[in-house]
């Protein structure tokens, strides 16, 4: 249900705005939902989600059909190391191959299995340092490439570079987060992050709406720059969230259940 919900809201929403007219110069000609076929509804409902955000939790309902093979191999040593390095170089390699799920599943059973052992594990200062230093160079890297070739956008090297910024962005972001709050006595960025965990799946449903309505309004403001605009749309998209979470709660506390999918805490 959270899916048909946000998709669905993501839908009305601009099939409104596309019947002003000066809207949709906005719009590529297959975006105009008014002109939508079958088929047109058929993938952008379950192939390609017209929120393109939602393909986390498209994946999911792949994921969980195929779980019994995906359960069988990761258990088995062999086909379990086949499947990462497989997986790996596809995802790494291969342009428009979206295997992210499958991959991210078997890492996500891996660190399951190793869980006890990682809440242990303590990590050198110089391991630190190379993740810290490995995530910033592929994101100079990236961004130095980008600025050279700005029309080429989905070009492999550009892909490579995303999927490696993404792969040291993770270890990066956990070991910040992680080193924050170790030196927190006072436990309060721990409360901020608990608190906000229950806001986190109704910020991921909408995010996409909210922040794509922040950003064309904060665009509107003459001789703002690029990196006010970033800032206020994360800023603002993460506290409209909010408020709109504890308004629908007021309003509705089953339809906030049923569109967090039963996720309603506090």
């Amino acid at each position: 249900m959270p899916y048909f919900i946000a998709l669905f809201t993501y839908i009305a929403f601009f099939y409104f705005a596309q019947l002003v007219p000066s809207a949709r110069i906005f719009f590529k000609p297959e975006q105009i939902i008014a002109d939508f076929t079958v088929r047109d509804w058929f993938i952008n409902v379950f192939i390609l989600p017209f929120n393109g955000t939602l393909w986390f939790i498209r994946d999911l309902f792949v994921i969980y059909l195929l779980s019994p093979i995906l359960l069988y191999i990761s258990q088995n040593k062999i086909l379990n190391i086949a499947s990462h390095i497989l997986l790996g170089l596809c995802w790494l390699f291969v342009v428009n191959c979206h295997i992210e799920a499958l991959l991210f599943v078997f890492l996500g059973l891996d660190i399951v299995k190793l869980s006890p052992k990682i809440k242990n594990v303590t990590i050198d200062v110089n391991t630190k340092k190379y993740i810290a230093v490995s995530f910033f160079l592929l994101v100079i890297t990236k961004l130095i490439y980008m600025s050279f070739f700005k029309n080429e956008k989905y070009d492999i090297i550009n892909i490579f570079l995303l999927k490696c910024t993404i792969l040291t962005g993770l270890p990066f972001l956990f070991l910040i987060i992680r080193t924050m709050v170790e030196t927190d006595r006072q436990k309060f960025l721990k409360n901020i992050l608990v608190d906000y965990n229950k806001y986190s799946f109704f910020t991921y449903l909408f995010h996409m709406l909210i922040l794509t309505v922040i950003r064309n309004v904060l665009e509107l403001i003459p001789g703002i720059n690029s990196f006010c605009i970033y800032l206020g749309t994360v800023v603002g998209t993460i506290l409209i969230s909010i408020v709109l979470y504890k308004i629908l709660k007021y309003l509705s506390p089953g339809l906030l259940s049923l569109t967090v999918g039963g996720r309603l805490k506090g």
